[in-house]
């Protein structure tokens, strides 16, 4: 696991052992006026409280992962948040690529589309980014 940390002249990343269960702070300094340390994190970098979650949560770790979030990501996010609330557990693959093909209305659009938008686990990802916790059948 990698945690960021403030340091001189911005963050920079540094592995951090972290034990299984321990739930702690991160604290990232203040971006654009925004105060990031109050950002707490379980073990596998997602939010441990949902309601913490705000967009600049979302800009703030995508931008030390090196990524600028499209519209595209957003509406992930957004549709993973939605389904979150609504059901209690994030969507599988499945459901995910039918809700893109109805958004972008193109039902030939597959899961590749949504790996082009995070090369790894796209659900997992967008559930970090998206404030809710990790899917209960990710491994």
């Amino acid at each position: 696991m990698r945690v960021l940390l403030s340091g001189v002249g911005g963050c920079s990343e540094r592995p951090v052992a972290v034990p299984s269960g321990l739930r702690f702070k991160v604290i990232y300094g203040v971006m654009e006026g925004i105060d990031t340390s109050n950002w707490t994190l379980d073990e596998d970098g997602h939010l441990a409280n949902s309601a913490d979650w705000s967009p600049a949560f979302a800009e703030f770790v995508s931008t030390q992962r090196g990524f600028a979030l499209t519209a595209d990501h957003w509406w992930l996010i957004g549709w993973v948040r939605e389904y979150h609330l609504k059901y209690g557990n994030p969507p599988l693959m499945r459901t995910t690529v039918q809700a893109l093909r109805e958004h972008k209305q193109d039902p030939s659009l597959g899961s590749q589309a949504l790996y082009r938008l995070f090369e790894d686990h796209p659900i997992r990802e967008a559930c970090r980014l998206g404030g809710v916790p990790k899917p209960d059948w990710c491994i």
